[in-house]
């Protein structure tokens, strides 16, 4: 029998057997170490897991005769599994208080670092780092487990999301998701409701206030009178050049004067004579 035995994670049926001789024939039963708990040879897994990893004693007896003793190890080597809570948690937090979040790995080998993703209501999605934001990440480590913690200070709707942990070895890969809501207190609520009534109310007002202008300025241009061009049923006629005192009986010409009457043009009355200019040409003037 092998001193040192390796078995992979999740190996169905695997079994050790140990032989011993003597006359008369020795009573062959296996133990873990350190315990008193026995079990008949050959010492059988239905499952290998990481915790039946350990020291196994093989013990053969006889009557009259001192015990055999014979150390198997058994190594469990294999994939990383997550202990603890299951996949899919969820954690409630009240805005402005502290979040903590933690995973737990064991595997064969560790592997490196258990690496946290956030991914946030809209979809963004991003790896997180110590130091960040308000974030704190702690890792341990101890044999075949590892564990990482992740602290949130004063949190708020923004961290909000979806945190992911994930570990891998050489052999594959787990992650778990552990779902993050942040409810408001009753002081951040009335604010958050007060805020959005004052934006509604502003809203509303302005949104009149533009109405109301909008109405004024159309019932003033419905009132305003129109002013419309009459066009003229005729042309007007070319005004005649006029220079003082020039026209004459004789020249047939008289002098004109430009009044506007529906467009036409009306003659001057002949300018009136004093009496005297008569009576020194012979002539009597009555009234």
């Amino acid at each position: 029998m092998e001193q040192k035995v390796t078995v992979l994670y999740g190996q169905d049926d695997f079994s050790l057997e140990c032989l011993a001789y003597g006359n008369p024939k020795p009573r062959i039963r296996w133990r873990r170490k350190d315990t008193t708990l026995y079990w008949e040879n050959p010492l059988r897994f239905h499952r290998v897991r990481y915790d039946v990893e350990g020291t196994y004693q093989c013990v053969a007896t006889s009557d009259g005769f001192p015990q055999a003793i014979r150390d198997a190890d058994v190594d469990v080597v294999g994939r990383p599994i997550m202990v603890g809570k299951r996949a899919g948690s969820m954690m409630s937090v009240i805005s402005g208080g502290i979040a903590r979040l933690s995973c737990d790995v064991i595997a064969d080998p560790l592997g490196d670092k258990i690496v946290w993703i956030w991914r946030g209501t809209q979809g963004q999605e991003k790896e997180l780092r110590s130091g960040h934001n308000g974030m704190a990440i702690v890792e341990t480590k101890g044999g075949q487990s590892k564990s990482s913690a992740l602290t949130i200070s004063m949190v708020s709707k923004a961290h909000e999301g979806t945190y992911t942990c994930k570990a891998s070895n050489m052999f594959s890969t787990v992650q778990r998701d552990i779902k993050l809501e942040v409810k408001e207190t009753s002081k951040t609520l009335f604010i958050t409701i007060v805020v959005a009534v004052s934006v509604t109310v502003l809203a509303v007002i302005a949104v009149s206030c533009l109405l109301i202008t909008k109405r004024r300025g159309q019932r003033h241009n419905k009132n305003r009178p129109a002013l419309r061009l009459k066009e003229a049923s005729r042309p007007m006629p070319p005004v005649p050049k006029y220079v003082k005192q020039t026209g004459t009986i004789d020249s047939g010409v008289e002098d004109l004067e430009l009044q506007e009457m529906d467009g036409t043009l009306k003659p001057r009355p002949p300018r009136r004579v004093d009496k005297t200019d008569w009576t020194s040409v012979g002539l009597t003037y009555s009234d």
